[in-house]
């Protein structure tokens, strides 16, 4: 059956919305992409010999979790934190900078506060006890808590004053799979000092298939993954540099501090 002109702008019309939003979309991603330079974000198989040139690494914290949250794939943020437990991501994180710093003979600075509440530990701390109290394993060169941070973009302005004091020029950036752009968008808006920023979960894949099978690999196909890779692509978008979301993740600190 043909299809007069009519006919065929009102088949064609009801899509054109959405096409246009994906490609405005899309658009901006890329063009946040591309103002970090890709060259920086490792991805895929991870060169040792380049990492070697780094003078530290930069554990990111990722928030709590409840286990039954990630058994069943709900996203975390329409829970409280539940203070007791790290997240997935922040767990892999942490395993993730131990397991490369035995293999660079680096120092890792583990960054972000107390957002569960002022009562409980920083994301920080719960980093470096995860992986020497439930990991037993050792950080031969030492580490750095910077426990006020909050957000991404109070991580990269407090690890401004960290790198100059110890003199650190070159660090590795360590985060989860999806929020590894934004990070690096946010950490080279503000100083030049970035050297690479990777993928923790490429790291265990990498270097530690025994934790990576207990860490990630239960989750990477979750409602959850996916949602974290739709909101950091929303935020790319929207508040590449955490105008935006300090001022609510102020809020919820001083919430939780109640």
């Amino acid at each position: 059956m043909e299809i007069n002109p009519s006919q065929q702008k009102e088949v064609i019309r009801p899509n054109a919305p959405l096409i246009t939003i994906a490609g405005w979309a899309l658009g901006r991603a890329a063009i946040r992409y591309r103002e970090v330079g890709v060259a920086k974000v490792v991805e895929g198989t991870l060169d040792l010999e380049y990492l070697k040139e780094a003078d530290c690494i930069v554990a990111l914290g990722h928030n709590w979790a409840n286990d039954w949250r990630y058994r069943f794939g709900i996203p975390p943020f329409y829970f409280t934190p539940d203070p007791n437990k790290l997240s997935v991501a922040s767990m892999a994180t942490a395993a993730a900078s131990a397991i490369l710093a035995a293999q660079l003979d680096l120092p890792i600075i583990f960054q972000t506060g107390r957002t569960a509440g002022q009562n409980f530990l920083s994301e920080a701390e719960a980093m470096q006890k995860y992986i020497t109290e439930k990991l037993s394993l050792s950080i031969p060169k030492g580490y750095i808590l910077e426990i006020q941070s909050w957000s991404t973009r109070s991580n990269a302005l407090n690890l401004i004053p960290i790198l100059t004091q110890h003199g650190f020029g070159r660090c590795i950036v360590l985060t989860t799979g999806p929020h590894t752009y934004r990070a690096a968008v946010t950490i080279e808006y503000f100083h030049q000092r970035l050297f690479a920023v990777a993928s923790s979960e490429q790291i265990l894949f990498q270097f530690a298939q025994d934790l990576y099978q207990q860490i990630v690999e239960p989750f990477q196909n979750s409602l959850h993954s996916h949602v974290e890779y739709l909101k950091e692509l929303g935020l790319m978008i929207l508040d590449p540099i955490g105008t935006r979301t300090e001022s609510k993740a102020r809020n919820r600190l001083s919430s939780n501090s109640k």
